[in-house]
């Protein structure tokens, strides 16, 4: 039965832990694309593309395996809108 109990104890300590490492709407994130990828890269994710157009900056980024296209007012520096990238490639 210990063993059930230091199970449940880890799960509980390690999940909220993980949840932390990714970033949520209206996290501040930086007002620059450098500022963006830099904050991403701090939570674990690997920054593949920024691009800034009009007042917002989209950054698609890969975690734990999964691509996400988050975007960032470049006024504010504020997440304003995250998904998960499930843009499919091109046949010939």
């Amino acid at each position: 039965m210990t063993f059930f109990k230091s199970l449940a104890l880890t799960a509980c300590i390690a999940v909220p832990g993980y949840a932390l490492a990714q970033t949520n709407l209206g996290d501040a994130a930086g007002k620059t694309g450098e500022d963006v990828a830099a904050y991403l890269t701090g939570l674990g994710y690997s920054v593949i593309e920024v691009e800034a157009e009009d007042d917002e900056i989209e950054v698609s980024a890969l975690l734990d395996g999964v691509e996400y296209e988050i975007e960032v007012s470049s006024q504010t520096g504020l997440v304003i809108e995250m998904g998960i990238d499930d843009d499919e490639t091109e046949e010939n």
